[in-house]
């Protein structure tokens, strides 16, 4: 007897999701929440990919490469790139909520729960402030060399704010101390990240010192980044679940949200030592799998042929066109 593919899964939030904005607050109903792992199911059955959340986003990008240019196959990297409401709106409905608070939970009768999760927008609008720097953390700590001092050091700001600065340089970007005594709904993960923002302070400091050799700059700096994205990660540890004997590693599952899931897969990217590149047609920010890559998906790939084609054949183009107006 053959022996079925075994496949350990982890789910996404919801099968269904429905968000109703209610001023300030998205109301987040999901139909289909699955708690904890699956294991057993077999690898080829077409029910399992709606419940692979990292999948999912890989899948919800290739779908929606027919509907508009610039669809990314960044995935996780979706959240980062969603910078204003209507993206981050967009985003909750596809995914659910980043994290929020759970108004109720329903056992349905085939074992899944029925969740209505308050996302209030301007923790969503923090999480990806937050996200958004971590990315930008992690792609520069991997450019080594060719790392942005300066960006490093306003990503770790952004991630949190550092209880006190220096007298800053005119050139240098725009970076605010931060009040820990104050706190704020906004604030509330900064005070899960209260070391980043002293590596922040510490590298500041040492980035306006001009007697320190550019060198040892560079190499204390991009420590303190490292330092800081562990203190990220650190934030957000995985889960062990038991597979064959042995054991995997998952994101933790929360019905608050898909927040652990999000950090999971930016982890991954980081042990992995992979570079985050910026799309040159989009803008968005994607993982770089093959060397020289320049666009975070085919219709952007495609894209950027049509404008390296124009650019070169343009002349004769328009040429051939006049040609054929007078005749």
């Amino acid at each position: 007897m053959k022996r079925r593919k075994q496949l350990i899964v982890a789910p996404v939030w919801a099968r269904e999701i429905e968000v109703e904005e209610q001023g300030d607050m998205l109301l987040v109903t999901g139909r289909g929440h699955l708690s904890g792992p699956l294991e057993g199911w077999d690898a080829s059955a077409s029910d399992i990919s709606p419940l692979d959340l990292l999948a999912r986003f890989t899948r919800y990008a290739r779908r929606q490469r027919t509907k508009k240019p610039g669809a990314t196959e960044a995935g996780v990297y979706q959240f980062a790139d969603a910078i204003d409401d209507k993206k981050r709106l967009t985003f909750v409905q596809e995914f659910g909520p980043v994290w929020g608070d759970v108004r109720s939970a329903r056992d349905e009768e085939n074992g899944e729960l029925t969740l209505t999760v308050a996302q209030d927008q301007r923790r969503l609008q923090r999480e990806q402030k937050v996200f958004a720097a971590a990315v930008e953390l992690l792609g520069q700590v991997n450019r080594n060399a060719k790392a942005d001092l300066e960006v490093i050091v306003v990503a770790m700001a952004q991630i949190a704010p550092p209880p006190q600065l220096p007298r800053l340089p005119r050139h240098f970007p725009p970076i605010e101390a931060h009040d820990w005594n104050e706190h704020h709904l906004d604030d509330l993960q900064t005070m899960d990240y209260m070391l980043v923002g002293f590596y922040a302070m510490i590298a500041i400091s040492l980035l306006i010192q001009p007697e320190v050799p550019e060198h040892e700059k560079r190499a204390t700096v991009i420590r303190y980044a490292h330092l800081a994205l562990c203190e990220v990660f650190n934030s957000h540890p995985p889960q062990l679940t038991p597979v064959d004997g042995g054991a995997i590693e998952l994101p933790r599952d929360s019905q608050n949200g898909i927040r652990e899931a999000l950090y999971f897969k930016l982890r991954l990217d980081y042990l992995a030592e992979r570079t985050i590149g910026t799309c040159l047609n989009c803008n968005n920010h994607f993982p770089v799998l093959k060397r020289g890559a320049r666009a975070c998906s085919e219709a952007c790939r495609r894209a950027l042929r049509n404008q390296k084609y124009w650019s070169r054949h343009s002349k004769a183009i328009n040429q051939n066109r006049r040609k054929q107006k007078r005749t």
